[in-house]
C-alpha cells in the first residue's frame, strides 16, 4: 500500500456529512492535491456514498475496511503506518481510544463531533459515572499527544478547552457549496402556514427530550400551534416512543418527518418554522443551528447547556426551555430582535470560507514535524 499525507477514517455510519469532505478535495483536487489523501470508512453505506462522488473524479482515493465493532481502533491500527497526518472524524468510543497507542496519537487530527469530546453522566449512576470518571482522567492523558482537535464552531471551542486544557484546535467544517447561498435566497421567502410552527429536536436521539417538551407544551394544545419531529435517523426505539407519545398526546398537530431531505429541502422546512427548541446539554445540532439563525428564527435552549453559553458569548437572543412549561401563547410567538448578530461564529460561512479553513489547517501541518 503507498504512502500518503494525509488519512482520513470516518468512524460514523452517515451520508450527510461524511462525503462533504471528499466533494471539497475533489471539487478542488489542485488546490489540496487529491493524491494525497486516502479516505477510509468501516462502513458499506457511507462507502457507496463515497463511490458515488468517485464517479465524478477518479483520482479520490478512497477504501473500505471491514471492522469489528468490538475494536473499532484496529482500522486506526492498520492505516497508521501508511500515514503522515490521520484526521479522525469522530472519535472511537473512550473505551477503545484510551488504548491508541501513543505513537499514533502524535499523527492524530481529531474533527470532534460534541458527542465523542467526553462521557454523559447521569445523576442516578454513581458507580458508571466513577467508572467512567476513571476512564476519562486516562483518556485525557492520551488526548494531550494529539496534534490538534477539529471544531465546528465556538460551541466546540468551549467543550474542547474545558475537557482538554490548551491543546490547539482548528476550524474544520464540513463544506456543502451554495449552503450559504441556499440559506440566504430562503430567508427572503416568506412562510406558508399561518399556524404557529415548533420543532422540536433535530433528530431521533434522546438527547433531544422530545417526550418532555412536547409535555411543556401541552397546555398550548388548543392554540393556533403545530409540532414538527425531524425523526429520520437515530435511535429505533427511541423514536418509537416518542412517535407513540406525540400520536396519543398531540394527534394531527404533529407531523413527524420520516423521510432523508437534501439540504436545500431541509433549509425549506425549516424556514416553515417559528421556533425551534433544542433541548440538549451537550454539543449538537450545530448545523441546524447555523440554518436557524440564517432564517431568523427563535430558538429555546437549555439553561445549562453548552448550546446556551456559546449565544452569550456571541450575543445571539434566544430564549430557555425551563421556561416553556409555564410560557403563554403571546410570550411563546413573540420574535426576537436578531438585528444586532447577522454575523457571529454561529452563523453558515461561505463556501469559500470553509476552504480557506482547511487550507490553514493543512498549511498549518505542512512541514510540521511529529511531538516529540
Amino acid at each position: 500500500m503507498k504512502q500518503y499525507k494525509y488519512i482520513h477514517i470516518f468512524t460514523i455510519n452517515e451520508i450527510k456529512f461524511n462525503p462533504c469532505i471528499l466533494k471539497m478535495i475533489s471539487d478542488n483536487e489542485k488546490m489540496f492535491d487529491i493524491d494525497q489523501h486516502l479516505f477510509v470508512t468501516p462502513y458499506e453505506k457511507v462507502f457507496r456514498s463515497f463511490k458515488e462522488i468517485e464517479k465524478d473524479n477518479q483520482k479520490l482515493n478512497i477504501a473500505f475496511y471491514e471492522m469489528n465493532d468490538s475494536n473499532g481502533i484496529q482500522i486506526l491500527n492498520f492505516y497508521a503506518s501508511y500515514a503522515t497526518w490521520i484526521f479522525v472524524h469522530a472519535m472511537f468510543p473512550i473505551t477503545q481510544a484510551i488504548f491508541i497507542k501513543k505513537n499514533i496519537a502524535k499523527k492524530i487530527i481529531w474533527r470532534s463531533w460534541g458527542h465523542d469530546v467526553s462521557f454523559s453522566y447521569q445523576n442516578n449512576e454513581y458507580i458508571k459515572n466513577v467508572v467512567k470518571h476513571i476512564l476519562e482522567w486516562y483518556w485525557k492523558k492520551k488526548v494531550v499527544y494529539f496534534r490538534g482537535i477539529g471544531i465546528a464552531n465556538i460551541v466546540d471551542k468551549i467543550n474542547v478547552e474545558e475537557k482538554y486544557g490548551n491543546i490547539e484546535t482548528f476550524y474544520m467544517p464540513y463544506p456543502i457549496r451554495n449552503s450559504k447561498n441556499i440559506i440566504d435566497a430562503v430567508a427572503k421567502t416568506k412562510k406558508k402556514s399561518k399556524k404557529m410552527n415548533i420543532m422540536i429536536g433535530h433528530s431521533g436521539y434522546s438527547e433531544d427530550r422530545h417526550i418532555k417538551v412536547m409535555k411543556d407544551l401541552l397546555h398550548l394544545k388548543k392554540e393556533n400551534i403545530n409540532i414538527y419531529l425531524v425523526l429520520s435517523y437515530g435511535e429505533k426505539d427511541y423514536i418509537a416512543n416518542v412517535e407513540k407519545f406525540a400520536v396519543e398526546n398531540w394527534g394531527n398537530k404533529v407531523t413527524i418527518i420520516k423521510s432523508m431531505l437534501t439540504y436545500e429541502q431541509y433549509v425549506n422546512l425549516l424556514n416553515e418554522m417559528d421556533i425551534a427548541i433544542l433541548d440538549s446539554c451537550r454539543s449538537y445540532a450545530l448545523g441546524n443551528i447555523s440554518i436557524l439563525l440564517g432564517l431568523k428564527k427563535k430558538i429555546f435552549l437549555n439553561r445549562n447547556g453548552l448550546l446556551k453559553r456559546a449565544f452569550e458569548i456571541e450575543k445571539i437572543p434566544f430564549g430557555y426551555t425551563d421556561m416553556l412549561k409555564n410560557m403563554s401563547y403571546e410570550e411563546l410567538r413573540k420574535p426576537l430582535d436578531y438585528s444586532q448578530c447577522d454575523h457571529t461564529d454561529l452563523h453558515k460561512k461561505s463556501y469559500e470560507e470553509q476552504i480557506e479553513e482547511w487550507k490553514f489547517l493543512l498549511n498549518s501541518l505542512d512541514g510540521d514535524t511529529i511531538k516529540k
